[in-house]
């Protein structure tokens, strides 16, 4: 079972954005009190009807165990860092750390760590004129033999990323060479965005199995309802997951994998939704009970 609070906020958005899904609009709804009671929500419909509702939330559970222990590790590293400043440096616009696996640093460690790590940008920005292939938008990486002069640097992460703060603006041969200035009060020394290698297989396949585990745990248990609607929604996962929308493959291809997988036999249910929890909402159901 889900977060009853998190379960009733969906719900309600999912409501505004589909108030007929049961096909007439609800009067009024409630959340089981007993959490293990299914479905999670029950609804009178404006005509009297029995109305069900199993939330189940897409996601990537192995990606999301990964993206949480990484956002630890960030603020591990960010509290050692400090309160960082404005960015004074002549040459440097923005500084990305490349923390190493599962580290976290020691309340000892932390005066080395910030010490080591300004004075490892300090140097590079003195030396940045006289490095002309660190001119390039890519900039320069601390790494290796160079990062090792930073023991306590080198202990927590294995890269230091600078990127220059010189640019060019306009298109060759035109334009200019233009500093960049870091807009004050906003860190200046982070991380790179999440990303990775991945596939669409990467989330369909949590998906059929999201299906699969509600169909066959509530095999029976659509007796007593008039209309039963499993509710997949996807929200976490737009923080914490690969990307279900990429070039060329939006929510409508795991939608029809998923209705091909089902057919017509979505028992007990007679509706399956995506719900994509996402700014207003989108509802897009995935397939419908047959008529019998």
């Amino acid at each position: 079972m889900g977060n009853r609070a998190h379960e009733k906020a969906i719900f309600e958005a999912f409501l505004r954005a589909a108030p007929e899904f049961a096909g007439e609009e609800i009067a009024e709804w409630e959340q089981p009190a007993d959490k293990n009671v299914f479905p999670d929500v029950i609804c009178r419909s404006t005509s009297g009807r029995r109305v069900g509702v199993e939330l189940g939330e897409w996601l990537n559970e192995a990606e999301i165990q990964a993206a949480k222990s990484m956002e630890g590790i960030q603020a591990s590293i960010l509290a050692a860092v400090g309160e960082q400043g404005q960015n004074t440096t002549e040459n440097i616009h923005l500084v990305w750390l490349l923390p190493k696996p599962k580290v976290r640093i020691k309340p000892s460690d932390v005066g080395h760590f910030q010490h080591q790590l300004f004075e490892c940008i300090r140097e590079c920005d003195r030396r940045w004129p006289a490095e002309g292939c660190w001119h390039s938008p890519q900039g320069h990486l601390v790494s290796g033999d160079e990062l090792s002069v930073y023991p306590a640097l080198a202990r927590h992460v294995y890269g230091v990323q600078l990127f220059p703060s010189e640019r060019h603006d306009g298109w060759p041969p035109s334009g200019r060479m233009v500093k960049r200035r870091w807009p004050v009060g906003h860190n200046w020394i982070t991380f790179p965005v999440r990303g990775g290698s991945y596939s669409e297989e990467t989330m369909l396949q949590p998906l059929l199995d999201l299906l699969s585990e509600k169909k066959e745990h509530y095999g029976a248990a659509g007796l007593g309802f008039d209309h039963l609607s499993l509710v997949v929604y996807y929200h976490q996962a737009l923080l914490y997951n690969s990307p279900v929308e990429t070039d060329g493959f939006t929510f409508d291809e795991p939608v029809a994998a998923a209705a091909q997988v089902l057919g017509d036999d979505p028992d007990p249910f007679h509706n399956i939704y995506l719900f994509v929890a996402v700014d207003s909402g989108r509802v897009l159901r995935v397939c419908q009970r047959a008529r019998r």
